[in-house]
């Protein structure tokens, strides 16, 4: 998602090769239902110890149900981005970014891309989607012209009249912007949690800042205890919206700002500095645990929309760790010679990465319009590889030429507004 920042281009290049890895996820995880025959392959073992028999997943669809996990990723890469571009500065004694400067970078990130998608799902009318009561109501339907508005804005999932009558949860728009929300709630909730840390006088050490940060995860554990407890609370109310989307996100997000502020304060420590990128350079340690920890992710036979309330809550406490555990190698030792590192530097990779935000609004768009005239449970294996592959390669050159001819040219030209504002901010001081 939407989360490049200078920090990211000058030291931290195999993050943009996670987030190729993570949009691939996210891509998987949303074409299931295509990947039926795929799915299926396996075996379905049971083995009894006494007298338990325990289960272990050995089915593809056991894995590709829990790689919304990629979700998870972006929100610990855009917790360490955006955090680290205040903590660095803050800590070195430099300015901070300037407000205005910040939030039009910011801004230029998000929205001219998604709303690019958004037009053009209208267009095209998207597609259905079934109620609880069997009929079908349109992907994209909300109440004009307020609701469309808060589409524009992306804080329409904070509004209870946006939800559809007899489907829940469904907040019609497009299927993965609830992210986005989150994502423009973060760019804000930062200045402030810095703002509170300095108020609180937790912010005259790297130490009280890691506290700050790492206070995040007890409220993203309350939340989504919340979330996924609350019933008609959590789904049909303001604020029960705000702990449900953002609350329950702190987790993920509340990881990346740890990790910022460990890689910030290891910046101005060299010996902090050497410790952390010996243990950052062990990857493969790293990613052994990340896998351990997905296969208890995925060891409960259940079905993704059909779980139940502690299972809903189990995947949201696990997801995190699965991506603060595959993100922190890169952080504390950028640029390390271990094959996942230099794996990760592998330039499609990363030119993935760098237009993964587009790979990340067009994939659903692809999906919907390519699965037509046919049920998904009809296609054989060779068919389902088929059609999987033909929706990624139109799902990456939509995200190409959305990235070549919209993001990149107004990225530029936030960038030379953002320098102009600060430059009026420094000759104001």
């Amino acid at each position: 998602m939407g989360s490049h920042t200078t920090v990211a281009k000058s030291r931290y290049v195999e993050l943009d090769g996670m987030r190729a890895l993570s949009v691939l996820a996210v891509f998987l995880f949303h074409i299931t239902p295509a990947m039926t025959a795929i799915s299926r392959i396996g075996w379905d073992p049971h083995v009894a110890i006494g007298r338990y028999t325990i289960r272990p997943p050995m089915t593809v669809a056991e894995y590709i149900v829990h790689l919304n996990v990629g979700v998870q990723i972006f929100f610990v890469l855009s917790g360490f981005l955006i955090t680290s571009m205040f903590v660095r500065p803050h800590l070195e004694g430099r300015a901070l970014p300037s407000g205005i400067g910040y939030a039009i970078r910011r801004a230029t990130r998000v929205f001219p891309a998604y709303w690019l998608v958004l037009f053009v799902a209208g267009v095209t009318w998207f597609g259905l989607v079934e109620s609880v009561d069997g009929t079908t109501v349109p992907m994209l339907r909300f109440p004009l012209p307020f609701g469309l508005w808060k589409h524009l804005t992306l804080t329409y999932m904070y509004f209870r009249e946006q939800l559809i009558p007899g489907y829940g949860v469904n907040y019609g728009g497009l299927p993965v912007a609830w992210s986005l929300v989150v994502e423009i709630t973060f760019y804000g909730f930062v200045p402030c949690w810095l703002l509170l840390c300095k108020a609180a006088r937790a912010a005259s050490s790297s130490r009280r800042l890691l506290i700050g940060a790492l206070s995040c995860i007890p409220v993203g554990i309350v939340c989504g205890v919340v979330s996924a407890y609350g019933g008609e609370w959590a789904m049909r109310t303001p604020l029960g919206g705000v702990v449900s989307v953002f609350g329950n996100a702190l987790i993920s997000l509340g990881i990346g700002m740890a990790l910022a502020v460990v890689a910030a304060a290891a910046h101005n420590d060299p010996d902090l500095s050497t410790k952390l990128r010996r243990l950052g350079e062990r990857a493969g340690i790293w990613w052994a645990g990340a896998a351990m920890v997905y296969l208890v992710l995925a060891w409960p036979d259940s079905n993704y929309i059909d779980a139940t309330s502690g299972e809903l809550l189990w995947r949201q406490l696990v997801q995190p760790v699965v991506a603060g555990v595959l993100i922190a190698p890169f952080v504390l030792a950028p640029g390390a010679k271990s094959a996942i590192h230099r794996a990760l530097r592998v330039r499609v990779l990363i030119w993935v990465g760098t237009i993964s935000y587009g790979v990340y609004l067009w994939h659903i768009l692809a999906i919907n319009k390519m699965v037509v005239g046919r049920s998904l449970t009809e296609y054989n294996v060779l068919e389902a590889s088929l059609l999987v592959t033909a929706m990624w390669l139109v799902t990456i050159s939509l995200a190409a030429a959305s990235w070549y001819f919209v993001e990149r040219p107004l990225l530029n030209l936030a960038g030379r507004l953002g320098s102009r504002s600060n430059a009026v901010v420094a000759e104001a001081s």
